[in-house]
């Protein structure tokens, strides 16, 4: 058994003779080099620096710790570094291959646990147990906001590293949006956080005491006249599903998801109705929609081709119903600028762009024009589904037809009128030449 300095020369001039040879450093006891003769493992040989020891006296097996492989980035002056690290934790009664096991072992659980705390993983978590197995009517929406706002911003970063300055800049950047947007990313985050906390995933909740980013405010913002036309005119130039589902939106008044992710299965085009199922409603109430001719003709339009009449009505895809709100609304904004631009060349005079208005506002939009078409208010809000009673059995089935006539005048007075203002529209645009 050979005996003197480590050093690199030292190492280089070791040769294992009968399958392998030993040299032990004559100054740090129990670190040593281990070299190994070609074989089919390793077929130019190999030097390693090891430390032997033993913790528990004479008695005690002795164990040997490999510190790694002769060369980069092993080279005798850090091996021997290396090698007095762990004879002070042999110094310590501290096996540093027992350590090394449990450091592995807790750095695989760390990697585990930073895996299924990641924001993407676990918000999928989340909307499935919390939000959309209990069947919430916001679930659509929520997850939306997940895939919209949240996930592309926090993405797989563990719920544990997230902070409250994080939860700031996420809702600050939705709110680059609009406000409404900011106050939608705070409450999912709000919802998820608490829950994460209550499980005890996380410690405490990084928004627990943070304000709403802005105070809700009822909107009171109502298109008329020429404003109707023009996000028409919009809508007609955008087309595609996008333009077809705003134009059913502002035709009968619903609210705009229960429009845009209307599916062929809720359609009868015979009947000339469309039933929004309970699923779908605020109330949790199915509600009939009487079908105009307009809307027919949107319907029509919107029919897959071979005439097989199954999943979204309007879709890109035949799969999935379109869900990408703010890209549509920059859409219908873009073209009605076009448009705006056109007409003011035309019209030798500025035309006003239609501002501060949002997809939802031709549901109020809706309600409004109809009161000033003398539409009586029970009319109107039967349209709009307001009914809040508590017919139970076969009552609510026959509910489901109660002032059908009137929900369908209603319809066709307020269709008239849309109608009236494109028409009158179109001869002032031919009057002008265009």
């Amino acid at each position: 058994m050979a005996v003197g300095r480590i050093t690199k020369r030292a190492v280089d001039a070791l040769q294992a003779k009968g399958g392998r040879a030993f040299l032990w450093d004559d100054q740090l006891k129990g670190f040593g080099v281990l070299a190994l003769e070609p074989s089919k493992r390793y077929p130019a040989g190999a030097k390693s620096y090891i430390v032997q020891y033993r913790i528990g006296g004479r008695t005690a097996t002795t164990r040997r710790y490999t510190v790694g492989q002769h060369g980069n980035p092993w080279t005798a002056e850090r091996a021997r570094e290396r090698a007095i690290e762990i004879l002070e934790l042999v110094r310590k009664k501290i096996d540093p291959i027992e350590a090394d096991r449990l450091q592995l072992e807790n750095a695989t659980s760390e990697q585990e646990e930073s895996q299924r705390l990641a924001f993407s993983s676990y918000s999928e978590t989340f909307l499935g147990q919390y939000v959309e197995k209990p069947g919430l009517k916001t679930a659509k929406v929520v997850r939306s906001v997940f895939e919209r706002d949240l996930v592309p911003y926090f993405k797989a970063k563990p719920l544990t590293r997230i902070k409250r300055a994080d939860v700031q800049a996420c809702v600050d950047k939705a709110g680059e949006r609009n406000e409404s947007a900011a106050n939608m990313a705070y409450k999912a985050l709000y919802r998820l956080l608490k829950v994460a906390a209550e499980r005890g995933d996380i410690l405490t909740s990084p928004i627990m005491g943070m304000g709403r980013p802005y105070t809700d405010t009822k909107r009171t913002r109502v298109l008329r006249g020429q404003e109707l036309v023009l996000v028409w005119r919009a809508a007609e130039r955008v087309g595609g599903p996008e333009g077809a589902a705003m134009q059913m939106v502002m035709l009968n008044g619903q609210r705009f998801r229960e429009d845009t992710w209307m599916d062929w299965s809720e359609v009868n085009l015979e009947r000339q109705e469309w039933i929004i199922p309970s699923a779908r409603t605020k109330n949790k109430r199915d509600h009939l929609v009487p079908l105009t001719p307009a809307q027919l003709d949107i319907l029509t339009s919107m029919e897959p081709e071979g005439g097989a009449q199954r999943g979204p009505v309007f879709t890109h895809n035949g799969n999935k119903p379109i869900n990408s709100f703010p890209k549509m609304k920059k859409k219908l904004d873009a073209a009605m600028a076009e448009i705006v631009s056109e007409r003011s060349t035309v019209m030798g005079a500025p035309v006003e762009v239609v501002t501060n208005w949002r997809l939802n506002d031709f549901r109020r939009s809706f309600a409004t024009g109809c009161e000033g078409l003398k539409v009586p208010v029970t009319h109107t809000e039967a349209v709009l589904n307001h009914w809040s009673g508590s017919k139970k059995g076969i009552a609510s089935v026959y509910h489901l037809h109660e002032y059908q006539a009137e929900k369908a005048e209603a319809l066709l007075k307020w269709e008239a009128h849309l109608m009236g203002l494109l028409e009158a529209d179109a001869l002032v645009l031919k009057g002008a030449g265009r």
